[in-house]
C-alpha cells in the first residue's frame, strides 16, 4: 500500500501530515491555555487533543523515516539485487551496532 505510487507521494504526505499535527496540537494549546482552566472535562479535553495530535505528528514522522530509508538504500544499489542485499545486510549490522553501544556509551 505505502509502495505503489511515485517514490515521493508517501514521504510527502507523510511530512503534510506532520506538520498538520504539530499545527492542530499547538492551536489547540493556545485554544485552551487561552480558555483558562474551567473545569475537569475542559482539562481532559484539551489534553486529549493535544496528545491525539501530537501522536498524528509523530506517527507521520514514523511513517516518512521509514519510507526514507526504504527508498535510498534501492537507489545506492543502482538495482543491482547482491548489491542492495550487502548493502541491506551493512545496515542492518551498522543500526544494530548503534542500538546496542548507544545505552553503554551513554551511561558512562
Amino acid at each position: 500500500l505505502v509502495d505503489r505510487g511515485h517514490p515521493m507521494r508517501t514521504p510527502l504526505a507523510a511530512l503534510a501530515g506532520q506538520q498538520i499535527g504539530i499545527a492542530l496540537a499547538a492551536l489547540a494549546a493556545a485554544f485552551f491555555l487561552e480558555l483558562g482552566v474551567g473545569g475537569r472535562h475542559r482539562v481532559f479535553i484539551g489534553a486529549l487533543c493535544i496528545i491525539g495530535f501530537t501522536c498524528l505528528a509523530k506517527l507521520s514522522a514514523l511513517v516518512s523515516k521509514i519510507s526514507v530509508e526504504n527508498h535510498w538504500a534501492v537507489s545506492l544499489a543502482c538495482g543491482s539485487r547482491e548489491e542492495l542485499a550487502q548493502l541491506n545486510g551493512q545496515l542492518r549490522r551498522i543500526d544494530l551496532s548503534c542500538k546496542i553501544m548507544a545505552p553503554m556509551v551513554s551511561g558512562f
